[in-house]
């Protein structure tokens, strides 16, 4: 990649904002040249479930009979129809997601081995935590704000004194229980570890069970990153095709607010753009 220079007094706003305009003009992190997913989820695949998610929006906007809802879904399905051909950006658009999914998962990589570096005998582990205090009945996804989410795990984390640089994502699963259907957002992340079963048992003193059968934490030993494409992956549409549909157009109304910077969690990393998309650092 080649090398932008970011100027001293830019705020962070401004370089994700570089950033986000640098994935969407290369056409490269929009093919299936960088390899990173399977057929499944190719470019061809993704645009055929992006003309399902469009036609979803549309009826769910006839069916609507508040008029500023409908609208706000007619106006989301009109905006991912025509990214194809002038990239919206839009964290609720497939085709976008999946672009940055590629471009945070190459940013991710060579981060990590970095990372890596500084804790030479750990092990890596794939870690998923689920703060089951914070999650949104459908009708109130739209108080989700990622700011506040990511920084509940920063400081939680910081708090217990486990303060290593670490890059993750949040993600977002449709639930049922006996009473309610919610939308549970949640943290998929990397950590380097010397013990994983004691950094299973700390984070679940941290992330604590409400019910006795609740697995709110759950920590992988990691072969390889493999895994990466789906620490960023934000949604897994598939089961949300088939288990929350009806319920789709509340979650991308809400993702089309949200940089699809803003999904990803970091500490001790500092984000800067390139010519061709962006890259982390540690921070000083």
């Amino acid at each position: 990649m080649d090398q932008y220079t970011t100027p001293k007094n830019e705020s962070r706003a401004d370089v994700y904002q570089q950033a986000h305009a640098a994935v969407l003009n290369n056409p490269y992190w929009y093919g299936d040249g960088p390899q990173l997913l399977d057929e499944t989820f190719n470019a061809e695949n993704t645009r055929k479930r992006a003309d399902i998610l469009i036609d979803i929006l549309r009826r769910a906007a006839k069916r609507r009979t508040k008029r500023e809802l409908s609208q706000q879904y007619s106006s989301l399905a009109d905006k991912f129809s025509t990214c194809r051909f002038d990239h919206c950006g839009s964290s609720g658009c497939l085709e976008c997601l999946r672009a940055f999914q590629q471009a945070k998962t190459v940013a991710h990589r060579r981060v990590i081995s970095k990372i890596a570096t500084m804790y030479p005998q750990s092990l890596q582990c794939f870690v998923t935590i689920i703060p089951l205090e914070l999650n949104y009945p459908c009708a109130t996804l739209h108080e989700f704000v990622a700011h506040e989410f990511n920084l509940h795990l920063k400081d939680t984390l910081t708090q217990d004194g486990l303060i290593r640089p670490f890059l993750g994502s949040i993600d977002f699963s449709f639930e049922r229980s006996r009473l309610d259907k919610y939308w549970a957002p949640h943290w998929h992340l990397p950590l380097p570890t010397n013990d994983p079963e004691l950094l299973r048992e700390r984070l679940k003193d941290l992330f604590p069970p409400i019910n006795k059968y609740d697995y709110p934490v759950d920590v992988r030993e990691a072969v390889d990153l493999d895994f990466l494409p789906y620490i960023h992956k934000v949604i897994k549409i598939n089961d949300l095709l088939r288990t929350g549909r009806n319920h789709l157009p509340e979650l991308l109304l809400t993702l089309d607010q949200i940089n699809p910077l803003e999904l990803m969690v970091t500490q001790g990393l500092v984000l800067s753009a390139q010519e061709d998309g962006f890259q982390f650092e540690l921070a000083d």
